[in-house]
């Protein structure tokens, strides 16, 4: 019997978690979504090699993968299954025969629509003659992944709208159940899906309290109920939607396939995989350590913030988390700066013996005020972060992220927001900075758009004399409108502004929204697609900063 390849994979993940506007069931959905191709795979690895492997930890659960006592290579002292990857929506297996692939792709979809009813969960195996064949094997499980898709009905046909039920509330899909959501909230409709996302939901704190790894994972909200609460007391607070993605990680794992290397390739593979798990619980741990140290230098050492960050996605490059505003730019950049120093740390030798530029990531901060709708806030957080990649164009090898201020209460399509964010007039300017570079100015992009840039105009605006403001209101609202006129208007009102108090660091620093010597920068480059006569000809930070002066200190801290 041929040994064989088995791939499990889910699909329709970020429909899936954010089918719902609610927090709970949106982190609950991610919890399905991770355990469904690590906990569920491994346990049914466990079910055949009689081997523990799933733990709840990922520095425990990376260290059992990685032991070759617990994981052998396949066929070594008889062992039928060697785990290659086991990570949020995909695992990658070899068995000893075809057969007992589709046992453990049987065993993980069943338990799939026990446990999480609407999740899409499709295996292929695919034979192959060794470990020679993986990458061949691999390409064709993927092929068959996608034709077993095309074939299958959506999961919301699984949930037949006849005879006519009551709707679940929060889903539309037919209720199965009347019954309390969470804690003392009324009994509602819930749909069996809207039950599986509420009842995991429970499982997301005690795993992360399980990372040794996070230092201040005690400080993490204990409830979204708790998080939903606090922020409807404070109603001038500002939450931030937080999406991190890494850049190029296609191009590791192509390397991966084809480059020469001294070790074992699908060991190779495994390393990475689990590697990217550990880079990203380490990257979490210093993001939440720098937003406490942020939150205490705001209010004091006594004071806690239990309740203000909550993560929906923290695996592999993927990071997703809500927080209270004024600790997002603080938690982006450790996160950022983290990424980078651990990959280094873990997968410094495999990225150059496969010829890949070091990790780095892209960052969207979207801030928005509490009851806007999360799954618009969560795809303007998503947009930013594609805006963030442009920096895989201009500056290989940075980090980046982009920052947006939502004061609109509909439209959250970022390319429609930023077509009206500009100035009238010829030479119109841009007026948004981003995306912003972290910890580089190589080139003429990377200087332009380099964080510390918006960092210098930020600690302009924040400055006080005898307790008040340098930059006043009014002279901050002054400037915001004149550059709404156009780039003469805005360098007119501030040479005005500049004879009233000649103050020259003042005025250098908030120059940094600019080009050093006028508030807006020429752009070398289109910001879009458009036609060229519909592009603006400058940019300038200075609205990000004004928006984000209350929020943020303008410190970046220091780099590991």
């Amino acid at each position: 019997m041929r040994a064989a390849l088995v791939r499990i994979e889910t699909s329709g993940n970020q429909a899936y978690i954010f089918a719902s506007n609610r927090l709970r069931q949106n982190v609950g959905a991610s919890e399905l979504v991770l355990r469904s191709c690590s906990q569920w795979v491994l346990e049914a690895v466990e079910g055949i090699t009689r081997r523990k492997l799933w733990a709840p930890s990922v520095e425990e659960r990376t260290r059992r993968l990685r032991d070759p006592a617990l994981n052998p290579r396949l066929g070594e002292g008889g062992n039928p299954v060697e785990v290659v990857t086991a990570t949020s929506g995909s695992a990658c297996l070899l068995v000893q025969d075809p057969s007992c692939g589709r046992r453990i792709v049987e065993a993980v979809t069943r338990r799939a629509l026990r446990e999480a009813p609407g999740l899409a969960v499709a295996g292929a195996v695919v034979e192959m003659e060794d470990r020679r064949g993986f990458q061949a094997a691999f390409r064709c499980a993927d092929a068959g992944l996608s034709r077993l898709r095309s074939c299958l009905p959506a999961p919301e046909a699984r949930f037949q709208q006849l005879p006519i039920v009551d709707r679940c509330r929060t889903t539309g899909l037919p209720a199965a159940s009347y019954d309390v959501p969470f804690g003392k909230e009324p009994p509602e409709p819930l749909s069996a899906v809207a039950r599986a996302k509420l009842a995991a939901s429970k499982l997301t704190p005690p795993r992360l309290r399980a990372e040794s790894w996070i230092e201040h994972r005690d400080r993490l909200g204990r409830s979204l109920a708790e998080l939903e609460r606090a922020l409807e007391q404070a109603q001038e607070r500002w939450l931030a939607v937080i999406h991190i993605d890494g850049n190029g990680l296609g191009t590791l794992f192509g390397g991966l396939g084809q480059a020469p290397l001294d070790r074992d390739r699908v060991e190779a593979i495994r390393w990475v995989s689990t590697g990217l798990e550990r880079v990203a619980v380490r990257a979490f741990d210093r993001a939440l350590r720098a937003a406490v140290a942020a939150w205490e230098r705001e209010h004091g050492k006594d004071a806690h913030a239990d309740l203000l960050v909550v993560p929906l996605v923290v695996g592999g490059d993927d990071l997703t988390v809500v927080c209270e505003g004024s600790l997002a730019m603080a938690f982006t950049v450790a996160y950022l700066r983290g990424f980078e120093a651990v990959g280094v740390d873990e997968l410094g030798e495999l990225l150059k013996a496969v010829g890949a530029p070091p990790l780095t990531a892209s960052a969207g901060v979207a801030l928005i005020k509490p009851h806007y709708p999360f799954h618009a806030a969560y795809d303007l957080a998503e947009q930013l972060t594609e805006s963030a990649k442009l920096v895989k164009h201009h500056a290989p090898g940075r980090s980046a992220l982009d920052v947006h201020l939502h004061l609109d209460t509909t439209d959250a399509d970022l390319d429609r927001i930023r077509r009206r964010r500009r100035s009238r007039g010829p030479e119109p300017v841009a007026l948004w900075g981003g995306p912003y570079v972290l910890d580089g100015a190589d080139g003429e992009w990377a200087a332009a758009h380099a964080l510390e840039r918006l960092g210098r105009v930020v600690r302009a605006l924040r400055r006080r004399e005898d307790g008040r403001p340098l930059i006043s209101s009014s002279l901050a609202h002054r400037l915001r409108a004149a550059l709404a006129e156009g780039r003469g208007r805005a360098e007119a009102e501030l040479e005005r502004a500049r004879r009233a108090r000649p103050d020259p660091d003042l005025w250098t620093g908030l120059l940094a929204a600019g080009d050093g010597g006028s508030l807006a920068r020429p752009l070398p480059e289109p910001t879009n697609g458009a036609g060229a006569k519909e592009e603006p000809a400058y940019a300038t930070a200075l609205l990000d900063a004004m928006d984000l002066a209350g929020l943020w200190d303008g410190e970046l801290g220091e780099r590991p």
